[in-house]
């Protein structure tokens, strides 16, 4: 994040609270993002977005990295509990 955070503050600080980095192969690393806004999400689908968080990624590794965003909509629950239920049921919790 570090990295991230050289090229683009925002990104990096968005992404340290609603985001989880999988290594699935040598290649591809997932980053799991979930709970985001509208307005966070449409920040973080922008090509821009994309590539610097890609950059920070392959400059952390040292080798060619394809980014796999998995996007989790779904309101963005203080309960981590709860979002990932909803998630896991494809439902929404109504107060």
């Amino acid at each position: 994040m570090r990295e991230l955070g050289r090229r683009s503050g925002d990104l990096a600080e968005l992404l340290s609270k609603k985001a989880e980095l999988v290594r699935e192969s040598n290649n591809v690393s997932p980053l799991k993002v979930r709970g985001l806004t509208e307005p966070e999400l449409a920040f973080i689908e922008r090509p821009e977005s994309r590539s610097s968080i890609e950059s920070a990624f392959q400059a952390v590794s040292g080798e060619e990295v394809t980014l796999k965003l998995e996007i989790h909509r779904g309101g963005g629950s203080a309960d981590g509990f709860t979002q990932e239920i909803t998630e896991l049921f494809g439902g929404r919790v109504e107060d």
